[in-house]
């Protein structure tokens, strides 16, 4: 299973002359031409997704950045990825999962594991990986991914470790938003009482 982050309307590329619309059951083809077998990540010849909802929360605050984003499972046949990102030629979304809810100690506890885990030399730079996973995690992870060279390996190690601090800091798991969901502007003929505790003005 893979999955895929989209803006709260389901869509991606949000405003570029690329963006795409996604849903439940919705499958997409990218429309650059087929190279292979030397297809890359961050092209036209791909569609990205992530191994797994954490994975994708984690990489959105340095890949997408989508403000409260939407995590759909999705199926596609990976042909490249990178330690974070895989991409397929065709993707289908299938339904809305839960996103953890990850903050910047998160982060911070994430990226030191890695450097210890995935046995990370500091001679390369100045004051070393400790140091670089306590300011700047998101830099940690992503280079470490690159260190790494079996992507599939590394992805699940990392989210192995993105549960794991999830669990020892009783984080729970964000609800999603999904499409058929009624919001409270939209409700008709409540008493006063009921809309006022429903957060209604």
């Amino acid at each position: 299973m893979l999955y895929k982050l989209t803006y709260p309307d389901g869509t991606t590329r949000k405003g570029e002359d690329n963006e795409t619309q996604w849903g439940r059951g919705v499958k997409h083809t990218a429309k650059g031409k087929s190279c292979w077998p030397r297809r890359t990540m961050c092209t036209d010849q791909v569609i990205h997704a992530y191994r797994s909802p954490e994975i994708a929360v984690f990489a959105n605050e340095f890949h997408a950045e989508i403000g409260n984003p939407l995590c759909w499972s999705a199926k596609g046949r990976v042909l490249v990825e990178d330690g974070l990102k895989v991409g397929c030629r065709t993707l289908t979304t299938l339904e809305t999962v839960p996103l953890p809810v990850l903050t910047r100690e998160h982060g911070v506890r994430i990226a030191l594991r890695t450097v210890t885990e995935e046995k990370l030399g500091s001679s390369t730079l100045p004051g070393g990986w400790a140091w670089l996973a306590g300011r700047y995690p998101e830099n940690v992870i992503m280079a470490a991914a690159l260190e790494a060279r079996d992507g599939r390996g590394f992805a699940g190690r990392l989210t192995a470790r993105i549960k794991q601090v999830i669990r020892e800091t009783g984080n729970p798991y964000a609800g999603t938003i999904k499409p058929d969901m009624v919001f409270i502007d939209e409700v008709k003929d409540v008493p006063d009482s009921l809309w006022k505790k429903m957060g209604g003005e």
